[in-house]
This record gives structure tokens, C-alpha cells and sequence, in this order.
């Protein structure tokens, strides 16, 4: 009896139909220098900056970088750097609901998601965009920073969001977009990654931000009266439900989203964790 083995298509045509493989070759990033105040400034200005406005057919407009920037809503405007997708590529992209915006923002890699979050938690934003200006700086390089951000006091600041061993090769970039910023009257503010206990415990708690787990009035009210003095997970949770703990549980996760309740982020949460109220 003779055995035949299906001919594997790849090499029907002989080796030369194979892909060779190619050396790689080794990846050198060669920290920027480190400029001074003064020597950013003089790179970065006289600045210009051009977005895209959110509407349909809309074309992008182009400005002088000068305090009347803050006045352009440059909050609420559309992607300036279009998303560009490509086979095995490593950075996650989608949306991430932003609950102070009410909306959601597109994100870049998983990182953006990770500070976004942190920032819907941490921070009173009210408005936001992602990708939102392309700064031209005076010696002929630009740069599209990640973020900008409103906050219920008026602040604007504009972020960046780099691997902490990305942020040497790109001190200068940093450097100018500060100087820019200093200069327009934005806040600047450079983001990395999140200690690997903080993002687990602040994925856990974003569960729960829907308004959906927040408890009745009274209950809140009795359980922050009681927290006069910390007290265990556990126990805050069947204070707050003393019918159903697992209702309790999520709705102080939900207090702890909202900045009415903390606890600490930096170990591991059990019912043994202690939380306290931040209020007065």
C-alpha cells in the first residue's frame, strides 16, 4: 500500500515562493537633548497650530499659537490625526466612554485608555478631545499632542501620553510643547504608565461608574455620616445594604468612582481594605 501526503501549497513553486526571512536588526533610540526654558522657547516660538473643526465637509483652520487659542474650544473639535490600522500591529485603538464628557473618546493604544480612565476618576473634566491640534513649531518640526482636556475650573490643559522608556527620545518634543503651552496660557501635563496594582484596582472599581449602581440618598448619607472613622469594606458594604451585600459592595464601588469614597488603590482590594469618605 503506498501513503500519499497532501503537497503543501506553499511549496508547489519551489523555495522561491517562500518569504525570506530577514535579519533584524537591533533598534537604537537616542535620547533628544535636554533643552532649557529659554532654548525650548526659542525653538518652539513664534508657533502655529491648525485642527479640524467637529462638522460635516468641514476644512482645517489654522492659527497664530497666542492666548486667543483658549477661546477656540479646541475641547470639542474633531480627530486631527486620522487612526491608521495595519496587520499584527501591537497598540489596541477603540473608544473609551469619557462619563464627565458624557461621550466617547477614541484612543490611540491601551495606555491612552489606561490615562483616560485614571483621569475620568481623578479628575472634574467636563470636555475633551483626542488628537485634537497639530502644532507647527518655529524650527520646522510639528508635533499632534494626545489629549486636551476642560475642567469645571476652566483649566485647558494639553497631555501627552508616552511609555515612561519612550520618554527620553522625545524630551525635546516634550520640552517645546511645554514652552508652546506656557506661552498660549494651556496647562501641560506628560503621562506614563500606571503601577500594574493601581490600573487593577481602577479597572475594577470603572465597573461599577454607571449611575445605575449608585444607592439611594439616605443610604449614602448614613454610610458617609459612618465613615467618620474608616472602616473595612465589608463592613461600609453592609452598612450601605444591610439586605443584600453584593448590592452594597457595588454601590460603594460606585461612591469610590465618583470621588465621594476612597480607598487605597495601591493593594490589593479585599473586604478587609479600608475606606474612608474624601468629603468633609
Amino acid at each position: 500500500m503506498t501513503l500519499t501526503t497532501a503537497m503543501n501549497p506553499a511549496l508547489a513553486f519551489g523555495s522561491r515562493s517562500l518569504p525570506r526571512p530577514r535579519p533584524s536588526r537591533p533598534r537604537t533610540s537616542r535620547p533628544q537633548r535636554t533643552l532649557t526654558p529659554a532654548d525650548a522657547a526659542e525653538l518652539a516660538l513664534p508657533a502655529t497650530v491648525t485642527w479640524m473643526p467637529d462638522e460635516e465637509r468641514a476644512r482645517p483652520k489654522t492659527a497664530p499659537a497666542n492666548s486667543d487659542l483658549l477661546n477656540q474650544e479646541l475641547y470639542d473639535v474633531a480627530l486631527f490625526r486620522q487612526p491608521h490600522r495595519y496587520p499584527r500591529q501591537k497598540n489596541i485603538q477603540g473608544l473609551y466612554f469619557f462619563t464627565g464628557a458624557r461621550k466617547h473618546i477614541w484612543h490611540e493604544s491601551q495606555l491612552e485608555a489606561q490615562v483616560m480612565r485614571w483621569l475620568d476618576m481623578r479628575e472634574d473634566i467636563v470636555a475633551l478631545s483626542a488628537q485634537p491640534v497639530r502644532i507647527d513649531f518655529a524650527d520646522g518640526t510639528s508635533h499632534t499632542p494626545d489629549l486636551l482636556t476642560l475642567h469645571s475650573d476652566h483649566r485647558q490643559v494639553l497631555r501627552d501620553v508616552k511609555p515612561e522608556k519612550y520618554v527620553p527620545k522625545f524630551q525635546e518634543q516634550f520640552a517645546k510643547t511645554r514652552a508652546f503651552c506656557e506661552h498660549v496660557g494651556f496647562h501641560y501635563e506628560l503621562h506614563h504608565e500606571l503601577p500594574r496594582q493601581v490600573d487593577v484596582n481602577l479597572s475594577w472599581i470603572a465597573g461599577f461608574k454607571h449611575h445605575g449602581y449608585r444607592p439611594p440618598p439616605e443610604a449614602i448619607s448614613r454610610t458617609v455620616d459612618a465613615l467618620r472613622q474608616p472602616l473595612p469594606l465589608h463592613d461600609a458594604a453592609r452598612l450601605l445594604a444591610p439586605e443584600d451585600l453584593a448590592r452594597g459592595r457595588s454601590g460603594l464601588f460606585h461612591l469610590i468612582w465618583t470621588g465621594l469614597l476612597g480607598l487605597d488603590l495601591t493593594t490589593p482590594i479585599s473586604d478587609r481594605t479600608f475606606v474612608e469618605r474624601l468629603l468633609p
